[in-house]
């Protein structure tokens, strides 16, 4: 009995111990292995990448900091796909390793423990698919381009889009058995051709994929779309979102839904003037139905008349997305493709009660946060004549940030130039999160108390 008290009075006090750490881990906190906020910029005459590509952006970066995108010259059509280490700062720019034979490629997405990418080899419409899982390369049918990925109970799940032929139609992609199966997700009916799957999650034995219709290309109409699906691909609902036509409202459009599954990012369109402006959806279990929210914006539309939610982290309580000041900018997936260079990375924070749907829907309770005004302020050594263009993709757990910048050609040629970049944001989103494996337990508490003592800089967007 005596042994038991013990062990009983020594887990409370290392549970105190834990809880008292883990949460003083912002002031105390000084990893030798991954400083608070570093960054790092990929593109032409940096430390990392000299090719000189003019359009180039990190699509998405994983928990552990691994981050992908693509770089092209101008429009040419042959894309180069990167992977990008943050703990190794080692950039693989990707040939035959996953596309074989020199073919080009991009990826758009990366899962949240590294461990598969998804995108396309050789030209959008026309290349192939490319699920990149365990060092293995899986190829899918022509006309395929994936969109996001996901890993579930051990096996890869992704979305996206194959060419039919004369139009795009959505897809999902389950792995089972050293094989990939496509099933097709279905579009609304009426005037709208083109669609994609942008996101996915799983959630009580079911996948939810979002994504987005259009009528063509360009200044075209969007109908944003949830689909819910069954473990063997069968479609169990699919749900267009409507315009709110009585606000003016001509277009929405999903491009994220957080891990969980409880929290849909996306935009919507005012038709005259053409502005589009961030929204979101919330899971709402009580009526298992997702409902509308709105998000703080950029007060100047006449400047930033598109203003976008691209990404969110596991609980959607972090989301990324841009503001722009061109209302024409091409989407694929969470990319943009040609952005204007008076653009804004932009964060949303939530500030409410996590358990609260109506603080979740309340723009009030949102903090909006420039990441460029933010990074000058607070990462050391950051170039103040750099400017985030986008913010494409957010680490599942909240430390990492991708997308685009613009700024002077290191290479002094007086011209500026394109950038990917990657933020490490350590004490935010997961905070607690020391080692980056996506959960708070002992190795965090390990790795706090091997560096009690030490004092770093640490402020939260």
């Amino acid at each position: 009995m005596r042994s038991i008290q013990l062990m009983t009075d020594w887990q409370s006090a290392r549970k105190s111990l834990q809880k008292s750490l883990l949460c003083a881990t912002v002031a105390l906190t000084a990893l030798s292995l991954a400083p608070a906020q570093k960054f790092w910029f990929i593109g032409p005459g940096t430390s990392i990448n000299n090719l000189a590509q003019e359009r180039i952006s990190a699509d998405d970066v994983s928990d552990n900091g691994i981050a992908v995108g693509w770089a092209i010259m101008g429009r040419n059509p042959n894309y180069q796909a990167f992977i990008f280490d943050t703990r190794t700062e080692t950039l693989t720019i990707q040939y035959d390793e996953v596309f074989g034979n020199g073919t080009y490629g991009a990826f758009h997405a990366i899962s949240s423990d590294g461990s598969a990418m998804a995108g396309f080899k050789g030209v959008p419409g026309v290349g192939h698919g490319v699920l990149y899982f365990s060092r293995l390369s899986y190829f899918l049918g022509s006309g395929i381009v994936l969109g996001d990925v996901i890993v579930v109970n051990g096996s890869p799940v992704a979305v996206g889009r194959e060419y039919d032929p004369t139009y795009d139609v959505p897809a999902i992609f389950l792995f089972s058995g050293g094989a990939i199966q496509s099933y097709l997700l279905g579009t609304p009916t009426g005037a709208y051709a083109q669609t994609q799957a942008t996101g996915v999650a799983y959630r009580n034995g079911s996948y939810f994929c979002v994504g987005f219709s259009f009528e063509g290309s360009g200044q075209a109409r969007q109908l944003a779309i949830l689909w819910q699906v069954g473990q063997n691909g069968e479609v169990l609902q699919r749900l267009p979102i409507e315009p709110n036509r009585t606000q003016g409202e001509d277009s929405t459009a999903f491009s994220d839904i957080s891990t969980d599954g409880k929290t849909i990012v996306g935009r919507y369109r005012i038709g005259s003037p053409r502005t589009w402006y961030p929204f979101l959806y919330i899971y709402n279990p009580s009526f298992n139905r997702y409902e509308r929210g709105d998000l703080p914006i950029v007060p100047d539309t006449t400047n930033y008349p598109a203003q976008f939610a691209m990404e969110t982290n596991s609980d959607g309580t972090l989301i990324v997305g841009s503001a722009s000041s061109s209302t024409g900018v091409v989407f694929w997936f969470q990319s943009v493709v040609f952005v204007p260079n008076n653009s804004k990375a932009l964060l949303w924070k939530f500030t409410g009660d996590r358990n609260s749907i109506a603080d979740r829907k309340n723009p009030e309770k949102w903090e909006l946060v420039d990441l460029t005004e933010w990074a000058r302020a607070n990462i050391p050594n950051f170039p103040q004549d750099v400017q985030l263009l986008t913010a494409a993709g957010i680490s599942d757990n909240g430390r990492f940030i991708c997308g685009r910048a613009y700024g002077p050609d290191p290479r002094g040629t007086g011209q500026n130039v394109y950038f990917a970049y990657v933020i490490d944001l350590q004490c935010d989103g997961l905070a607690s999160d020391i080692t980056g494996d996506g959960q708070v337990d002992d190795a965090d508490l390990l790795e706090v108390l091997f560096n009690f003592g030490s004092q770093v800089n640490c402020p939260q967007p």
